[in-house]
C-alpha cells in the first residue's frame, strides 16, 4: 500500500499541474500554475539535500550515501532545478531552446514549459533515488526483496498512460480522435506490424551483439555487478503468459508516454536521452547507451510510420528477452 500511495500522489500532483497547463493553453487564467512550476523545480534539489543528510548518517536505516556521490547527486539536481527555473523566468530562453527542439516546440505553450519543469524534476528525483538506494548493489537489493514489484511495474505503466493523455489534453483542448491522432495511435496496419516486429527484433540482437562486445571488454566481476539490477528486475517474471501481458503492457505505457506524447515536440534525441536516463537498472553502466539506441529505434518507427509500430517493436524487443530468460533459466 505504502508503494502505491507513493506513485498515485505525485501523479496526482504532476496531473494536477498538467490539468491546469492545458486550461491555460485552452485561454483560461490560471494563476496558481506559475507557483507549481516553481515548486516543481525546487522540490528535487529539496529532496536530495535532506535523503543525501540522512543517507550519511548512520543513525537510521537509510541507505549509506558516500560524500562523493551525495555531491554528484545534489550538484546535478542544482543544475536541472537552476536551468528549470531559468525557463520558467526568462521568454528569451524558452524562444532559443526552439533551436534545439525544433519547430514543433512552442516557446509560448504553457503545456510545453510544463513538460520541461517537469522532466527535469522527473529526471531529477531518477538520479536522486539511484544514489539515495545506494547505486546499482543498493537497487538490486532492492529489486530482490521487493514482492510488490509486478503491481508496481503495471501502476507504473497505467500512470506513463494517463499522463500521455492528459499531456495532449484529451478532453480539455482535444477530443479522442484528435489526441490519437496527436499521440500518433491507430489501429495497426501490416506495415506497422511489418516494420514493428522486424525493428524489434534488430534492436534486440544489436544489444545481443553489444552485450557480447561489453562482456569481452569487462572483467566477469564488474559486469556481473553493473547487470544486477536488471537481471533481478528481468527475475521477478515468473511465467510466459506474465511475460506476454507486462510486455504489452510496458510497450503501450512507455510508448504512448515518450513517443507519442514527449517526442513530437522535443525532438528524438532528447526524448531518447530522457528515457534512457529514467531506465534506473542500466544507470552508470554501457547498458545505457545501448537503450539510447534502441530508443532512437523506436523514435524513427514513430516519426516514419506510427506510435502503434513503436508499441509492436518494443512490445517484441521486451518478449523476446524475457521470454528467453525464463526458458533458459527453467530449462
Amino acid at each position: 500500500m505504502v508503494d502505491v500511495l507513493a506513485q498515485v500522489i505525485p501523479f496526482l500532483v504532476i496531473g494536477f499541474i498538467i490539468y491546469l497547463a492545458n486550461q491555460k493553453a485552452a485561454g483560461r487564467e490560471v494563476p496558481l500554475l506559475g507557483f507549481l512550476l516553481y515548486s516543481m523545480a525546487i522540490l528535487p534539489f529539496v529532496y536530495v539535500l535532506l535523503g543525501w543528510l540522512g543517507g550519511t548518517s548512520d543513525s537510521n536505516d537509510a541507505a549509506y550515501v558516500s560524500p562523493q556521490m551525495g555531491a554528484a547527486a545534489l550538484l546535478i539536481t542544482v543544475l536541472l532545478s537552476a536551468f528549470s527555473l531559468t525557463v520558467i523566468r526568462s521568454p528569451q530562453l524558452r524562444i532559443n531552446l526552439r533551436r534545439f527542439f525544433g519547430t514543433a516546440y512552442n516557446p509560448e505553450s504553457a503545456v510545453h514549459l510544463t513538460a520541461i519543469v517537469l522532466i527535469f524534476a522527473l529526471v531529477s528525483f531518477t538520479i536522486s533515488n539511484f544514489v539515495l538506494s545506494g547505486g546499482i548493489s543498493g537497487l538490486a537489493e532492492s529489486l530482490e526483496v521487493d514482492e510488490s514489484a509486478i503491481p508496481n511495474l503495471i501502476l507504473t505503466q497505467v500512470i506513463w498512460i494517463l499522463a500521455a493523455l492528459l499531456g495532449v489534453g484529451l478532453m480539455i483542448r482535444r477530443g479522442a480522435v484528435a489526441a490519437a491522432a496527436r499521440l500518433g495511435l491507430r489501429i495497426p496496419k501490416p506495415e506497422d506490424f511489418n516494420w514493428g516486429l522486424g525493428y524489434g527484433l534488430l534492436s534486440y540482437l544489436g544489444v545481443i551483439g553489444f552485450v557480447v562486445v561489453w562482456a569481452l571488454l569487462t572483467s566477469p566481476e564488474q559486469l556481473a555487478e553493473q547487470t544486477a539490477a536488471s537481471q533481478q528486475l528481468a527475475g521477478i517474471f515468473s511465467s510466459i503468459p506474465q511475460v506476454f501481458i507486462l510486455s504489452v503492457l510496458i510497450a503501450i505505457g512507455e510508448e504512448m508516454f515518450f513517443r507519442g506524447a514527449i517526442q513530437p515536440v522535443f525532438g528524438i534525441g532528447f526524448t531518447s536521452v530522457f528515457f534512457a536516463v529514467l531506465h534506473t537498472q542500466y544507470t552508470l553502466t554501457p547498458a545505457t547507451f545501448a537503450l539510447f539506441g534502441v530508443s532512437l529505434v523506436f523514435g524513427w518507427l514513430r516519426q516514419r510510420h506510427s506510435t502503434s509500430a513503436a508499441i509492436i517493436a518494443h512490445f517484441i524487443y521486451n518478449f523476446i528477452q524475457l521470454a528467453l530468460g525464463i526458458l533458459v533459466s527453467t530449462s
